[in-house]
């Protein structure tokens, strides 16, 4: 069963057939067509969306495919193949088809110079799939997005390598660290960057790499332009080395202030990460949310805040901005 979902990137799509609209339709098995459409309904304005964000659509058009694939979906060049199974039952994300469509442009237009550096396909296909939820269904979307991966990187032996990885098993390439972990990246130079400057660098990331190959120091040479700034630091922490900040926050009464300490307590095997802004929400007794904040620059940091009474708890990046696990909470 063949279902037209709709023509996207008209005037932008370079290659398609008409040289103005690249058209978006589902090719389903008997019986699933009706689902295929309502659960592709959005799939035209994922193409007009991501064309707006990161240039013209690639290819001619874009099939989205039920066929036979060992993985959720598989990104081949306008025509992306979806699991048959998920699709016969019913229970496809539309966050799949966001990721597998974000490849059109980073993994199949763009793709990695080397498998270590899987991570500017993987990482940019599940960050984009969560900034199209964002823009479409809200802020509350993306935050929940991050949430779920910093838990399946807190909770992964993957952890412990780095995302670039020179690991000789390819597979084991497919991890939290090339997905999750390559999205937090992106979504940790967005907060430090600005959101103009951030996706004025994935602009000219793409069309400066388009039909080409790519890593992570074009990434950060990208991102460095765009910012001015200097982020060879950055990357040496969050992309060539392995880990995570574990944080240990405690409050100690002074006078008429409350020293708030937090103490970066992971393994000697990762390093000391720097440079990272870190929002406190502080609840006192009365039920009142002070929210403070401090940089991370060492092993232990600290601020200070006028005692409000008891505090009932301190929470770690309440907004979810930071790759960080809260290991103990105050008091």
């Amino acid at each position: 069963e063949r279902g037209t979902i709709g023509d996207a990137a008209c005037g932008n799509a370079p290659a398609a057939a008409d040289g103005e609209c690249a058209e978006v339709s589902i090719w389903a098995l008997p019986g699933s067509g009706a689902y295929g459409k309502q659960r592709f309904e959005r799939a035209a304005d994922m193409v007009d969306f991501y064309t707006e964000l990161f240039g013209p659509y690639p290819y001619e058009k874009l099939a989205h495919v039920q066929s036979s694939t060992r993985f959720g979906g598989m990104e081949n060049s306008s025509a992306i193949f979806y699991a048959m199974g998920s699709w016969a039952e019913e229970r496809m994300s539309e966050g799949v088809i966001a990721h597998e469509t974000v490849h059109q442009w980073f993994g199949d237009a763009v793709t990695p110079a080397e498998w270590s550096h899987l991570w500017v396909s993987e990482g940019f296909a599940t960050y984009f799939a969560a900034v199209y939820m964002e823009a479409r269904d809200g802020e509350g979307a993306l935050r929940q997005a991050m949430e779920r991966g910093r838990q399946a990187v807190i909770g992964s032996d993957a952890s412990n390598r780095p995302v670039v990885d020179e690991r000789p098993d390819l597979f084991g390439l497919l991890n939290s660290n090339s997905y999750p972990k390559g999205g937090w990246i992106l979504h940790m130079l967005r907060t430090l960057m600005g959101d103009d400057a951030f996706f004025g660098a994935i602009r000219a990331y793409y069309a400066d790499h388009a039909n080409g190959v790519a890593d992570t120091e074009d990434v950060r040479r990208a991102m460095e332009e765009a910012s001015g700034r200097e982020l060879g630091w950055f990357f040496e922490q969050w992309a060539y080395s392995p880990g995570f900040p574990k944080l240990e926050v405690t409050a100690t009464p002074d006078g008429d202030e409350t020293v708030i300490s937090v103490e970066q307590v992971q393994s000697d095997d990762w390093p000391t990460f720097r440079g990272a802004w870190l929002d406190v929400d502080v609840t006192w007794g009365s039920g009142e949310v002070e929210r403070r904040g401090l940089w991370l620059t060492s092993r232990s940091d600290e601020l200070r805040v006028p005692t409000q009474g008891e505090i009932q708890t301190i929470t770690l990046d309440p907004d979810v901005r930071l790759l960080m696990e809260q290991v103990k909470n105050a008091p």
